[in-house]
């Protein structure tokens, strides 16, 4: 089940929604104020290293820069 992030028009609130059908997508209102004038906002999607896939990502990838340790070319 997908967790989409709305903002509203009216208030600026800005709040997350399980969506679980098309209907559910289309009955969203605001939390804060009750209005149905919210819109999807972009967030940022979250990912979960496990301590198993460690070993397939190059050493120093994450080191944020382009050194020439970090694996890629």
């Amino acid at each position: 089940m997908p967790i989409y992030e709305y903002k509203c028009r009216k208030c600026g609130a800005v709040f997350e929604q399980i969506i679980i059908s098309k209907h559910d997508a289309s009955e969203i209102s605001c939390r804060k104020c009750g209005s149905n004038l919210v819109r999807k906002t972009i967030s940022a999607a979250s990912l979960k290293l496990s301590s198993h896939s460690a070993g397939s990502i190059p050493s120093g990838a994450f080191s944020g820069g382009c050194s020439s340790s970090s694996g890629f070319s």
